[in-house]
């Protein structure tokens, strides 16, 4: 059975509504109630959100310092602390700062000379490949793929991974290769075909094994058994014990 609410508990879910916090913020005074209860009993008790905040002039100033400097919103949004990732994302557009310019290329900018300075030394390689060369993840490096497509990054090819086709980076300012046009079931079927062809000519007993038919098997009959000898392991006298 649920516990009831108390005027008190009542108190202090009005107290966070109107501070303008995340309800998570104030959970721990609120112990053994979850973010959904909160939630609902904010809704039967009429608390709705408190009406956003109109932004100073403080604040905005604060905002563009955080959008030139390097690393992520959330870690700088303590700056911030009246302003949730959410409200600071949706206020910088409003103004007109330039998306990603908070420092998203600075922040990923070891990724990008990684990325380059590997594919410099030439060859073509998938995301995942790079990725495992260099120690980024795959995502920052897809990331800093994208960005560089058609400015230093090209595709080389294309490969089949787990039955999907992965792009093949390669260095340099070059047209990319198109996308092949997908296989036909025909053709998926004759490069099966092939696949277990060459499969079998790896296996020195498939020959053998195809030479062998069902009717040459010999089935043997174990219906009948011999007779079973038993040693007894007990010891009666001395002349058992001298044989």
């Amino acid at each position: 059975m649920r516990p009831v609410w108390t005027a008190e508990e009542d108190a202090i879910v009005r107290e966070i509504y109107s501070t303008g916090k995340p309800i998570k913020c104030g959970l721990d005074r609120l112990p053994g109630r979850s973010w959904d209860a909160v939630k609902t009993r904010a809704y039967r008790l009429g608390v709705r959100r408190y009406e956003a905040k109109s932004w100073t002039d403080a604040e905005i100033k604060i905002l563009k310092k955080i959008w030139k400097q390097s690393g992520s919103i959330k870690s700088l949004s303590r700056k911030l602390p009246n302003r949730t990732y959410y409200a600071i994302s949706e206020q910088a557009k409003r103004i007109g700062l330039p998306s990603g310019a908070h420092g998203n290329d600075q922040y990923l900018s070891w990724v990008d000379n990684l990325v380059t300075q590997f594919l410099e030394k030439g060859g073509a390689f998938t995301a995942n490949e790079i990725a495992d060369h260099t120690g980024a993840s795959p995502r920052q490096v897809r990331v800093m793929l994208k960005r560089g497509k058609g400015k230093k990054f090209h595709i080389d090819s294309w490969r089949m991974v787990d039955h999907a086709r992965v792009m093949v980076w390669a260095h340099g300012k070059c047209a990319d290769e198109a996308r092949p046009e997908p296989q036909t079931k025909s053709d998926e079927c004759k490069a099966w075909r092939a696949k277990q062809t060459r499969k079998n000519s790896r296996n020195p007993f498939a020959v053998l094994m195809s030479q062998i038919g069902v009717s040459n098997v010999v089935e043997i009959d174990n219906s009948v058994r011999g007779r079973v000898y038993q040693q007894s392991m007990s010891i009666k006298d001395d002349e058992e014990l001298a044989a």
